[in-house]
């Protein structure tokens, strides 16, 4: 595998493939094999049924002859399929089946046994059946012996019989003999001669003292060992761990044979896996997005690229990775700061502050400091804990507590940092300052004008009515005012600190007696303010009907003025024709009497016009104030009345509505009283 070289120093070499030694750890060959015909004894009876197979067995067992002879008068009766067996002067004879007599006295029968017993062993006797697809094991004279299918007999006392086999197992052993049936899929690891050997699929026969065999395995595995012979197996997508001659190695896919006296497996990793180290090998994986910190002879190294990386050295040490959006990384004299918009950054070079503005900076001085981040956006202090009040006494030594929030940024960091300290010790003092601050203003305040102003904005809105009724500001901007007044342009100008604002939360009288009497004086003063209110409507009330009232009565006063002018007019203009008709009528009889007459139509005609203009006037006069309308009409409607009663006798009540005649005029009750109980 070819290592990726770093950005700031060489990588290792890359691991080498390993050399093959398939040809002479794994074999199909054994240097002690034989044939297997060689060492398969054959049957050397012929395998037959009954009778038959007891004459051919009596062949081979009674060579010297036979001590027992069939007879009808004899005492030993052998069933058919069964074989008798006697012994005369120590040697084994067999009988087939009869009725047979021993006139020896130095024989004598053994036993009876079946043809179908196997084996059957009596005396120095074998006689055994080896079945198809078996193999019978035994020792003739010392040595191990095959027994081929068959029948075997043997009249041997250095012949013993120990079994049978299966001829297709995968391991035959018998003495000194092996047959091996290596299946395909797996392994034979065996010992020749003392060499370690990995035999191939096949079939393997030895006759041979120093051989032996250890165990089957599946060629699939991912380690096989045997002795000094190694054979790795790596999968697709899978790394081999190995160490050959205390070297390291990282191997990729493929098989791979070692044959070494100091090798060691390590194992498979993931080809993917973010880190995977072995000896002085270091393979790590660095994503996008993500810095992978490491030593390399001491010295801090940051690798940004992402990639996969493969290390050997043993100066090499691989920390981490890490996300590359966090804002502080540090790996010994090695930083990397991400600093945002709305912050800064705080570190010491040499023990003097360097700040650091809004940007990714990336230092490699061992005499860098960094102390961390300071926000310049705007923060809020509450100055009461939790929900605790803040206590504060009034100039009436009246305890008040308040509940505030004070809201501020750092305009200067460099100021800030030098007079006052990092952010902790910043809040401190602007909570302090401001809680002194906050207590002198409500020191200079009676308890008065808290009570008039407990609300809970931090300054009125504009134009807003102040509930003293003073004029003068409300008790809140008051506080807002002063508080900023005393500290905006000091803490700007001694810390680099811009307080911009105060909100008042709560304020609340710490004395419960006091409080709800204040309490209740409100309401009383609510209930007061509510009903000086009631007055004033109403009194808006009347004046808008009485100014009401006094258009209507204008209007009429200009409509009966009116129609007076209309009917002087109207009477003039009669006059005038008619004095003009008798004028004419008259001419003849007289032209003086005529003319005299005519001068004095025409002098009533003036009279009557100069009338007519005065009475205008006058009533144009009386119209323009309001005490003049009143009079005009009261006089009109008093003369009309004067009028319309003269020649009465008696006096009549005409109760208001629709049937008054004076009303249906348009005419008021012209202020004449009622006259309750006249009929």
């Amino acid at each position: 595998m070819t290592d990726i070289p770093l950005s700031n120093f060489a990588a290792g070499p890359s691991s080498q493939q390993p050399t093959s030694h398939e040809d002479n750890a794994i074999t199909d060959h054994l240097d002690g094999a034989v044939d297997l015909g060689a060492l398969v004894t054959p049957a050397n009876v012929p395998d037959a049924q009954g009778d038959r197979l007891a004459h051919e067995i009596m062949r081979v067992v009674n060579v010297n002859g036979l001590s027992a002879s069939e007879s009808i008068v004899g005492t030993k009766v052998i069933d058919v399929g069964s074989i008798g067996v006697l012994q005369h002067n120590g040697v084994i004879q067999v009988a087939p089946a009869g009725r047979w007599r021993i006139a020896n006295p130095r024989a004598d029968w053994v036993q009876v046994n079946s043809l179908t017993d196997n084996p059957i062993v009596c005396e120095t006797l074998t006689i055994v059946r080896v079945q198809k697809a078996e193999y019978g094991l035994a020792m003739d004279r010392g040595r191990p012996v095959l027994l081929g299918e068959g029948v075997h007999v043997r009249n041997n006392r250095l012949f013993q019989h120990i079994g049978f086999e299966g001829v297709n197992q995968k391991h035959l052993h018998h003495g000194t003999i092996h047959i091996l049936l290596v299946p395909i899929g797996e392994y034979a690891l065996v010992v020749e001669n003392n060499v370690p050997k990995i035999l191939k699929q096949g079939k393997y026969v030895i006759d041979s003292t120093f051989f032996e065999v250890q165990e089957f395995v599946s060629v699939n595995k991912d380690h096989i060992r045997h002795g000094s012979i190694h054979i790795v197996r790596v999968p697709k997508g899978k790394l081999g761990l190995v160490t050959n001659n205390n070297k390291p190695q990282l191997l990729p896919e493929g098989t791979y044979t070692f044959n070494a006296q100091v090798f060691a497996f390590s194992g498979l990793k993931d080809l993917n896996e973010p880190l995977i180290q072995l000896g002085t090998i270091t393979r790590f994986r660095v994503r996008n997005g993500e810095i992978g910190l490491a030593w390399d002879n001491n010295k801090p190294v940051f690798i940004e690229k992402p990639d996969f990386y493969e290390i050997d050295s043993p100066s090499f040490t691989f920390v981490s990775c890490v996300n590359a959006a966090e804002k502080m990384i540090i790996l010994g004299s090695r930083k990397r700061i991400l600093v945002y918009d709305g912050e800064v950054g705080v570190s010491y070079v040499n023990g003097r502050l360097d700040i650091l503005p809004p940007n990714t900076h990336v230092f490699d001085a061992i005499e860098r400091i960094f102390a961390g981040f300071l926000s310049t956006k705007q923060q809020a202090i509450q100055l009461n804990d939790g929900n605790k009040f803040a206590s504060c006494d009034t100039k009436d030594f009246v305890e008040i507590g308040v509940k505030a929030a004070v809201y501020y940024r750092i305009s200067d960091p460099a100021k800030s940092l030098l007079t006052v300290g990092n952010d902790d010790a910043i809040k401190l003092l602007i909570r302090e300052t401001s809680v002194a601050t906050l207590q002198g203003i409500m020191r200079s305040s009676a308890l008065n004008q808290v009570a008039q102003s407990k609300v809970v904005e931090a300054s009125a809105e504009p134009g807003a009515a102040n509930p003293t009724g003073t004029g003068a500001p409300m008790f809140f901007d008051k506080i807002h005012d002063e508080f900023i007044l005393r500290l905006h342009d000091n803490f700007k100008r001694l810390y680099g600190i811009d307080i911009s604002n105060i909100r008042i939360n709560d304020i609340k009288i710490m004395n419960d007696e006091l409080a709800e009497n204040i309490s209740k004086q409100a309401i009383i003063t609510a209930q007061t303010e509510t009903r000086l209110a009631n007055l004033a409507s109403q009194k808006e009330i009347a004046t808008t009907e009485q100014e009401r009232d006094a258009a209507v009565s204008f209007i009429k006063t200009n409509a009966a003025a009116a129609q007076l002018a209309t009917d002087t007019k109207a009477k003039a203009s009669a006059l005038l024709a008619d004095a003009t008709a008798k004028a004419q009528a008259t001419k003849i009889e007289a032209s003086g009497a005529a003319e005299a007459m005519l001068l004095q139509a025409q002098a009533e005609a003036k009279a009557v016009e100069l009338k007519s203009a005065a009475e205008k006037k006058r009533a144009v006069e009386v119209s323009a104030t309001e005490l003049g309308k009143q009079l005009a009409l009261m006089s009109l409607q008093s003369g009309m009345v004067t009028k319309s009663l003269q020649g009465v006798s008696k006096i009549v009540y005409l109760p208001p509505g629709t049937n008054n005649p004076i009303q249906m005029f348009g005419m008021p009750n012209m202020g004449i009283p009622a006259m309750d109980g006249m009929k």
